[in-house]
């Protein structure tokens, strides 16, 4: 499945509408930086950093109450560690 099927399908389970999954899900790959190809990407083609921040932005989109990550900014840059680190605070 490719990344941005991915999160639309969190979104989804959520019980989100289609449309508004799939533009939940856009929003939320653009905020984690993932841009289009990386959108379009299959997980295997993915860096760590990249795969870790679709998974936050799964999170994200399910609007999870609780998150458990073993070390979520492994491979992250400073700025994006920062990021992620920030949502999962702030929820």
């Amino acid at each position: 499945m490719r990344t941005q099927r991915q999160v639309t399908w969190a979104a989804q389970r959520a019980g989100q509408p289609s449309a508004h999954a799939w533009h939940a899900s856009q929003q939320a790959l653009a905020h984690y930086q993932l841009d289009a190809r990386a959108q379009q990407a299959y997980a295997h083609e993915l860096s760590g950093g990249m795969a870790r921040r679709v998974l936050t932005a799964m999170a994200h989109v399910s609007q999870a109450k609780l998150v458990i990550a073993d070390e979520p900014s492994v491979g992250l840059d400073s700025r994006q560690r920062q990021h992620v680190l920030d949502a999962a605070r702030t929820g």
